[in-house]
């Protein structure tokens, strides 16, 4: 026989790490199966359309209307704040579907925020002009940069070193720079990222 299954055999479950794969096969590669990784994974309860389209890397649009069907067949619940939809997921329920232990399900990393930041830090270092600035304006700039990453970086987890002015945020920048690559070598994945 050929190397893909046929309707008549069995075909072995993907392991809990490749639940990407799993939801895919489910609900197909679509802006559905990307939510529900999300929400299931981030174990989120009241997530704005623009944090769930962030994550899934899907437009705002798309990922609003696919969260209003989802809530409307009751896989996803939905709430209001003002005039801002909330949207949630109850992680015992698909661990369930998907024949998981709830402790089993795989932990959403934010690895787009990680390492869309580091890749800019990577290229700041790079600059050949940096080697002739002072230190004042070395730290200078090693601030302007972390104001631009910074955002990217907390959402990642990574805490933001604040102390030192003038030339002394330097030892800041190092410190935010090294607690980020520590995420990163936390984070990496034994398998199929989630």
């Amino acid at each position: 026989m050929s190397g893909q299954p046929t309707a008549l055999e069995p075909t072995r479950p993907l392991p809990p790490r490749q639940l990407r794969l799993r939801l895919r096969d489910l609900l197909g590669v679509s802006t559905r199966a990307e939510i529900v990784r999300f929400l299931v994974t981030s174990r989120a309860r009241d997530a704005t359309v623009l944090t769930v389209a962030e994550a899934a890397s899907y437009a705002k649009r798309n990922v609003a209307e696919a969260l209003g069907q989802l809530a409307r067949s009751d896989f996803v619940t939905a709430f209001w704040i003002g005039n801002e939809g909330r949207y949630g997921i109850e992680p015992d329920r698909w661990a369930q579907l998907l024949e998981l232990e709830p402790s089993g399900l795989p932990v959403y990393r934010p690895w787009p925020s990680l390492l869309t930041a580091l890749r800019e830090v990577w290229a700041w270092a790079r600059d050949p002009e940096l080697a002739e600035l002072s230190d004042y304006l070395l730290a200078s700039r090693a601030r302007e940069l972390v104001d631009s990453v910074g955002p990217r970086l907390a959402a990642a987890g990574v805490r933001l070193a604040e102390k030192g002015i003038a030339a002394d945020y330097w030892a800041s920048f190092v410190e935010t720079v090294e607690a980020a690559l520590g995420e990163l070598r936390a984070r990496q994945p034994s398998g199929e990222p989630s």
